[in-house]
């Protein structure tokens, strides 16, 4: 499985400035008062105001959350995308890394205000002299999001002798195995997890209306919402971007025969037939994920899928499926060149 050709490893790196201070006279001030001893509690006093802070927090938040959306987990805070969603990742990627700069910018350029704020709220706690300089604040804030090439023990290119390099080799080739070992349960496990949740609310009772008496007087289908599907298929979808140069094949062929099988939202309002049938199948397909994760042969998909009824328009079973990507590798060059650097 050529991993290296078919995937790269990203990140996010996040600085911003400490947001908070303990106090030491006041703590100090409290052990005293209440007896206590010293090192008992402290008093860490918040140095900006959140709500302020609050648009710069949200887009760290955003950015955590949606390196994650693409890739699995391949190293502590190091993700794997397949190769071809590099274009569409780093474009969003820039307009996450462009708002970031433009919230710090407006947080900065509303500085007296900032402080006028953070001595309202500190009181007689607020001091002037534990903040920095403008110019100090802005170095500390940064969201850059890191590209780099899954690296083997083929990859050195340095001047070493020939026992440490067949060390290192080794090493680096038994980590690769350690995470790709990780990296090949990540794709079905989170599968499984869509599935999961697709069945608790395929399986939710009708709600319940009432009047002001507490009477029923109503019944209406629980809610259900597409993405409660759509994430099924984008976890399939993922699969089969990774193709099976980096996951096994058993995996692409399922995620394939499921994606083709699931019903369309529009299909699942339809009846309560549809929607047992489907909560059916999903035990079905767990249990097939299961046997994949345990090193069992699965069974063949084709015998378990449902025949779901024609639903008219509805039926059209590409209203949510999405399309597969172009199998070229021509980006591949665009991504070597990109790091020809890296082990010059």
């Amino acid at each position: 499985m050529s991993i290296k050709t078919n995937a790269l490893i990203v990140s996010v790196s996040i600085n911003q400035p400490t947001k908070e201070r303990t106090d030491r006279v006041v703590s100090d001030g409290v052990a005293v008062a209440h007896n206590a001893a010293s090192d008992a509690g402290r008093f860490v006093k918040s140095l900006y105001p959140k709500h302020l802070m609050a648009p710069i927090d949200r887009l760290c938040s955003r950015a955590r959350s949606f390196v994650r959306r693409d890739t699995y987990l391949w190293n502590r805070n190091e993700f794997l995308l397949p190769s071809t969603r590099f274009m569409e990742f780093a474009q969003d990627a820039g307009k996450i890394e462009l708002e970031f700069e433009q919230a710090v910018t407006a947080f900065l350029n509303n500085w007296s205000n900032v402080m006028l704020e953070a001595q309202r709220e500190l009181g007689s706690l607020f001091d002037a002299d534990i903040y920095p300089s403008v110019e100090e604040l802005k170095d500390q804030f940064s969201l850059k999001f890191l590209y780099r090439q899954v690296t083997d023990e083929n990859d050195f290119r340095v001047q070493m002798q020939e026992d440490e390099l067949d060390e290192l080799r080794k090493l680096t080739a038994d980590s690769m195995r350690e995470q790709y070992a990780d990296l090949a349960k990540a794709p079905l496990m989170a599968l499984q997890e869509t599935l999961d949740k697709l069945r608790t609310k395929l399986s939710e009772p009708d709600r319940e209306i009432k009047d002001d008496n507490g009477v029923v007087v109503e019944t209406k289908p629980a809610i259900f919402r597409d993405s409660t599907v759509n994430n099924v298929l984008d976890e399939c979808q993922k699969i089969i971007d990774f193709g099976d140069s980096v996951l096994p094949t058993e995996y692409i062929t399922f995620a394939r025969e499921l994606r083709s099988a699931l019903p369309t939202p529009a299909q699942l309002r339809s009846g309560l037939s549809i929607k047992t049938q489907t909560c059916s199948q999903i035990v079905s397909w767990s249990d097939q994920i299961t046997a994949m994760l345990s090193g069992d042969e699965p069974e063949p998909t084709n015998d378990n899928v449902v025949a779901l009824p024609e639903t008219g328009e509805d039926s059209n079973k590409d209203e949510f499926a999405p399309l597969e990507p172009d199998p070229s590798r021509s980006l591949m060059a665009e991504i070597d060149d990109m790091f020809a650097d890296e082990f010059a």
